[in-house]
């Protein structure tokens, strides 16, 4: 396979017959779905148009029927009922069979670039944003835009039971009358009651078309950075996705990263374990560093930090790119577990200029493959996750190798080695900043402290 399909399919090997042969079912099972698909929204599309018209016949009947007790508007409430259950789940009914034609369509195309084709980047012949000439399975979007022709029998559905609400909702008017007592007398039930069921239907459709790690607190913290301006990445699940292809290198290389992961944890947010996504004594912290010193610390929580460096495309402004990173936390938090995001965290974040993830960080500074990585290497990496601009910050490093031989993570032979390291690589992988400790005064303090 080349280097590109690698990147995105590593984990799948086949030959050339079973791939084909896989193709051929995969076109035949697409083609099964559009046909369902197409029949389905036919008969949907005809019965909700039935039942919208067929209102005006049912409003007309239930004012005939009186000769058996029930009252007329009891008959439309619940034929209404009835009517506005039937679209609900036409709507869901329609959601899951999208759901299976996009997912066919995903799988058609990562078939295609398995077998070695691929369409390349120019659009002017075939649209890489849709099956016919995509390469990435991802630019198939699981829930298409309001305005596509995908999304037309549901919205149909929806005007249909709208007609049927306009016709048969005043027959349940009387017994809501106390909730529309309680509205402005401006405000029209109908439109309140028309705004409510799109909502409804709308928010079933979206949500049964979520993605693999789509929730509501995803879909605030985009309504949050679409109001505050601050830029997401466009496809989500095509970003986890690549995370995940970066935690399955680190496994394929066999690389332990439990002392990475415990220097991680003790620099970066010893709280990890404890809070929810967001570390509010770290904020706390850094606001009040900011407001008597004047200096900025980050306060940010792994999540927090995970979040910013993988779905924000853009930093600044910052109070507002802050609430937005929260937000992100909260949802990120919601669907995968502690050791998922710490790892995801390890192998994603940047380290250098144009170095991302612990294995990558590994070959740059240690010229290998992260297959064991020693206690003071994981100390070199942890530390370069705060300081991607090359500077030996003395004062700071000799401040986390103290913390870390405090808490029994480093021996003071792991501080002398990552030390010796600093000062072998000044000039190729760090610059020495004017005021700061140099490395060997770092390890004279070091020694006075813990040798004497």
């Amino acid at each position: 396979m080349s280097e590109q399909i690698e990147r995105y399919f590593p984990q799948h090997k086949l030959t050339t017959e079973i791939g084909l042969a896989e193709y051929n079912f995969a076109v035949q099972m697409l083609a099964s779905v559009d046909r369902a698909v197409t029949w389905t929204t036919s008969v949907l599309t005809t019965i909700a148009t039935l039942l919208g018209f067929g209102s005006f016949k049912i409003s007309e009947l239930a004012g005939e029927i009186t000769d058996s007790g029930v009252e007329a508007d009891d008959i439309r409430a619940f034929f209404l009922i009835v009517i506005l259950l039937f679209s609900w789940f036409a709507i869901i009914h329609l959601a899951n069979l999208r759901k299976s034609q996009t997912f066919s369509e995903r799988k058609i195309i990562v078939l295609r670039r398995m077998l070695g084709v691929s369409y390349g980047t120019n659009t002017l012949v075939l649209p890489n944003w849709r099956i016919e000439g995509a390469d990435d399975p991802f630019s198939i979007h699981l829930r298409p835009a309001l305005s596509s022709y995908r999304s037309m029998p549901v919205l149909f559905i929806i005007l249909a039971s709208l007609v049927s609400i306009f016709l048969l909702g005043p027959s349940v008017m009387d017994m809501t009358r106390v909730a529309i007592n309680l509205l402005h007398s401006s405000i029209s039930f109908l439109w309140v009651t028309f705004t409510t069921w799109i909502l409804v239907c709308l928010l079933t459709y979206y949500h049964q078309l979520n993605e693999a790690n789509e929730n509501w607190r995803l879909w605030f913290a985009k309504f949050l950075a679409a109001v505050s301006r601050v830029p997401l990445v466009k496809n989500f699940e095509q970003t986890i996705y690549h995370i995940k292809l970066a935690k399955a290198e680190i496994e394929r290389l066999k690389t332990d990263l439990s002392t990475t992961r415990r220097i991680a944890i003790a620099v970066e947010d010893k709280g990890f374990f404890e809070h929810s996504g967001i570390s509010w004594r770290g904020l706390m912290r850094a606001f009040w560093q900011f407001l008597w010193r004047g200096k900025r610390s980050g306060g940010s929580s792994i999540t927090q930090q995970f979040c910013r460096s993988n779905f924000i495309t853009r930093l600044q402004p910052t109070i507002r790119r802050k609430l937005v990173e929260m937000a992100l936390a909260k949802w990120i938090e919601s669907v995968w577990d502690k050791n998922e995001i710490l790892d995801a965290y390890l192998a994603s974040v940047r380290f250098e200029t144009g170095v991302y993830g612990v294995h990558n960080a590994y070959r740059h500074f240690f010229n290998d493959k992260a297959n064991a990585i020693s206690n003071w290497e994981a100390f070199i990496l942890v530390e370069r996750l705060a300081n991607t601009r090359r500077y030996f910050l003395g004062h700071r490093i000799q401040a986390l190798l103290i913390q870390l031989i405090d808490e029994n993570i480093l021996s003071l032979d792991d501080a002398r080695s990552a030390l010796g390291y600093y000062e072998g690589f000044i000039e190729h992988h760090f610059i020495l900043r004017e005021g700061e400790l140099e490395p060997d005064e770092v390890r004279s303090n070091l020694s006075s402290r813990f040798a004497g």
